[in-house]
């Protein structure tokens, strides 16, 4: 009987050295916050993101080289812990929980669970990554902790909201509530059965279309004009899986759209068995986004 062909070893270095620069980005975070406090609140912001940049690639790169494995996989998930689990939380509570003391803290030891709590279920069990996530992705979690912090920080550039705006303090202050809720709400998300959709893993060894590149560099030229647009992006991406979970449970949507309820279903309850689930990740490409 014939054994499939082990990828050389070479083949895993690349991703490795991928996820180990996503944690090294969420531990920058987490020695930042300590030294300097909210002072470096906008560049915890941007390591957030470029951590989750660092956490797509390695997904790629991996499927590109055949380098994917369990240990890549459990190695990654523990990143996105710190990356995605505690850099985000204590970023927000170094910016704007710890004026609710005990309230602060909760909201942000719940999100760090739930971060947990997602990873180890999507280790656990199969979900189909080409159709959909069931819960919100942990990495659009963080970004939307991230992207509030860059919003906050870069409103008053904006001659219009700087004379009608009170102080930045004063509303740091007053919407500190809203951010408990907020990450209250993100934790329940991601250990929720919400489907979400999920871009198809790119095969890096087939040419693009000309039409994605010139996306991809309208889309990135909007959001470094704009930053104050990506809050509004990760929140319409959260309210579109409520919405796609609310019209499955509709009747009328079975008949009208039963391709959309068929897609619904199969992200939430597809896949539930844990048996061998981390061998048939492994071979349905391994590493991606949690």
């Amino acid at each position: 009987m014939k054994t499939a062909k082990r990828a050389p070893y070479r083949a895993y270095i690349l991703p490795t050295l991928f996820t180990t620069a996503n944690l090294v980005l969420g531990c920058l975070v987490v020695a930042l916050l300590f030294d300097r406090g909210e002072d470096a609140a906008v560049l915890c912001a941007i390591l957030i993101f470029a951590a989750a940049i660092v956490d797509a690639l390695d997904g790629l790169v991996a499927r590109a080289t055949g380098g994917c494995s369990q240990f890549g996989m459990e190695f990654d998930s523990m990143a996105d812990l710190i990356s995605f689990g505690t850099a985000p939380a204590w970023l927000a509570y170094v910016y704007c929980l710890k004026g609710l003391s005990h309230v602060g803290v909760a909201a942000c030891v719940w999100y760090v669970t739930c971060t947990a709590f997602r990873l180890a279920r999507f280790n656990a069990r199969v979900e189909n990554r080409i159709h959909g996530f069931s819960g919100l992705p942990s990495p659009a979690a963080a970004a939307t902790v991230a992207s509030f912090v860059i919003l906050m920080e870069t409103l008053q550039r904006w001659s219009v909201a700087a004379r009608l705006m009170p102080s930045q303090d004063y509303l740091i202050y007053s919407l500190a509530p809203w951010v408990a809720a907020l990450m209250a709400g993100l934790g329940w998300l991601m250990i929720s059965r919400t489907p979400y959709l999920a871009i198809k893993g790119l095969d890096l060894t087939k040419p693009r279309p000309i039409k994605l590149v010139v996306a991809t560099v309208v889309f990135g030229f909007v959001i470094f004009s704009l930053p104050q647009l990506l809050f509004a992006l990760f929140l319409l991406y959260i309210f579109s899986g409520l919405v796609a979970g609310f019209l499955t449970r509709v009747r009328w949507v079975t008949v009208v759209a039963p391709a959309w309820v068929e897609w619904a279903e199969r992200v939430t309850t597809g896949g539930t068995g844990a048996k061998n689930s981390g061998q048939r990740r492994i071979a349905a490409g391994g590493r991606t986004t949690r």
